[in-house]
């Protein structure tokens, strides 16, 4: 079994709401990073976004 590490993006609005939330999961966190600045920069409504970390345990 090993451990892996995932990285998956939202994005708020001004008043600090949830507007979005990445179906996709990402590998590395330059990636999401990346991901996450194109998004914020796509969506007028968006004000800030955050990087969420997680992880899973797969079969090997």
């Amino acid at each position: 079994m090993e451990i892996k590490e995932y990285y998956s993006i939202t994005l708020y609005n001004e008043s600090r709401r949830e507007i979005y939330k990445s179906e996709d999961e990402y590998d590395n966190f330059e990636e999401a990073h990346r991901e996450g600045f194109l998004l914020l920069r796509d969506n007028p409504k968006a004000d800030l976004y955050s990087i969420d970390r997680f992880y899973a345990v797969e079969d090997v």
